[in-house]
């Protein structure tokens, strides 16, 4: 059977053709699922950052209301700004408010700088390459790899990758949507998941592959709502440019990796990417780098966030014992983690609050009552070794109003449980995570932390 058959026959299924034509969070029609109906461009991070900024510092009992429905206008940009960390929330006179992190004032400086549209795509994917979106830290670093290490399976290397998206970027401007079934990039990305097809599609000859093509083609011109690849560019829930979106986020993320392996410092690093996306699209490279050397502490953060393989790059696993004055003063709002500032201040606190949460759990482990803990002398504190975990992973500080650093957040546990918590089976991590949960329930409340255990369970990816 070649790609053609294959997709022939497939597309009479009703399940598969579901599954590649709807754009549903658990269907495989979109690749990256924040680009969707509200958002189906880059480029409207612009526009909901606009709209949202005019809420800064207003309490919330005092946003516009919907006259017909008398929901808050504002509700929808609340989750893309903090997961963005373009907003941070915070409570004035017991008020719910959202300022601009350092991070935010460096995106509304750009929108200030007259930018192309071209440039601020490029600065607007650096933004949020980063970024939480669907509950999962850095997810758009997480999808691309997926998808790479899926074409890797095929032979499709990711310098064959860069070629073929660049070959279509360059010329979609020009392109009428019945164009596009002629490039291989868009059959590849629309079934990214199906190793079957990548299979076929990576072996067929280009007399096959041009007769699977002339059928979306034909598709497209006939309306025909049978032939699923043309009919989702037809229908009005998949557009032209979603589709050059998503190739763009692939290229960028494709060309961050290939400079990540090359070890280059951060300076060498955003020149070789900017100078990578001047390939594909029309800019200005020495306007663009100005504005990121002009922020400089600030994109070198999401640089270290992007090369580290922690979500949470700011915690050190294991941290040299530093003897800290623990009567510093404690921060009661959270602390801007897109600042060089705060993140050093953010060093400090967690160094007194991992002191303070050994003492006061006398150097035992947390879970000690339900796994045979055995420990060692730590040569720094003379004390049981331990090392410290957030129940609440630091990486979803921006799901909460209010600070999740307090030394009831903070777990002692022997390296056993440590690993035990982050690597076992799901069987084995829930009746820990149950354990803890339990344990400090009435902590996270008093702390005003309100989540349940399924809401946890979320943040650990417990099945």
């Amino acid at each position: 059977m070649n790609v053609k058959e294959y997709y022939e026959q497939q597309k009479k299924n009703q399940e598969w053709f579901t599954r590649f034509y709807s754009c549903h969070k658990d269907y495989d029609g979109s690749m990256f699922k924040f680009l969707n109906t509200n958002r189906r461009k880059l480029l409207s991070f612009e526009d909901t950052f606009s709209k949202f900024l005019k809420y800064e510092n207003l309490p919330r009992n005092k946003w516009a209301v919907s006259e017909k429905t008398g929901q808050e206008l504002a509700k929808q940009y609340v989750a893309p700004m903090t997961e963005t960390l373009l907003f941070s929330s915070s409570r004035q006179n017991n008020q719910l408010i959202y300022t601009l992190t350092a991070r935010g004032r460096a995106f509304k400086a750009m929108l200030e700088n007259n930018f192309s549209d071209n440039e601020k795509t490029l600065l607007i994917t650096l933004f949020i390459i980063n970024a939480s979106f669907n509950k999962t830290p850095r997810y758009i670093i997480k999808k691309a790899t997926e998808v790479f290490s899926s074409f890797d399976k095929i032979g499709i290397t990711n310098s064959i990758l860069k070629e073929v998206i660049v070959e279509f970027l360059k010329v979609q401007d020009n392109l009428k949507i019945v164009d596009i079934f002629e490039y291989d990039i868009v059959w590849l990305k629309s079934f990214y998941s199906d190793e079957n097809f990548l299979k076929l599609f990576s072996i067929a000859d280009n007399t096959i592959k041009n007769q699977l093509k002339e059928i979306a083609i034909t598709g497209y011109k006939q309306s025909n709502k049978s032939e699923l690849l043309s009919w989702k560019y037809k229908g009005t829930n998949f557009q032209k440019a979603t589709l050059i979106d998503t190739l763009t986020l692939l290229y960028l993320t494709l060309s961050l990796e290939s400079h990540k392996e090359n070890n280059e410092a951060f300076e060498a690093f955003i020149q070789s990417v900017v100078k990578d996306f001047s390939l594909a699209f029309m800019i200005d490279c020495k306007k663009v780098l100005d504005f990121i050397f002009k922020h400089y502490d600030m994109f070198k953060i999401i640089f270290e966030n992007f090369i580290s393989n922690d979500d949470d790059f700011t915690e050190k696993y294991i941290t040299p014992y530093k003897a800290r004055d623990v009567k510093i003063k404690m921060p009661t709002e959270k602390i801007d983690t897109t600042s060089k500032e705060g993140i050093e201040k953010l060093e400090i606190v967690r160094e007194v609050l991992k002191q303070l949460a050994k003492e006061k759990a006398q150097y035992r482990c947390a879970l000690e009552s339900l796994n045979q803990c055995r420990y060692f002398t730590g040569r720094e504190e003379n004390n049981n070794f331990l090392e410290i975990h957030h129940l609440i992973p630091r990486e979803f500080s921006y799901v909460f109003v209010d600070t999740i650093e307090f030394v009831e957040n903070y777990v002692p546990l022997c390296p056993h449980c440590h690993r035990m918590i982050h690597k076992a089976v799901d069987r084995e991590r829930t009746m820990l995570i149950n354990y803890l949960f339990n344990q400090r329930i009435k902590d996270l409340k008093s702390n005003t932390i309100d989540i349940d255990i399924k809401g946890l369970y979320e943040f650990y990816k417990v099945s």
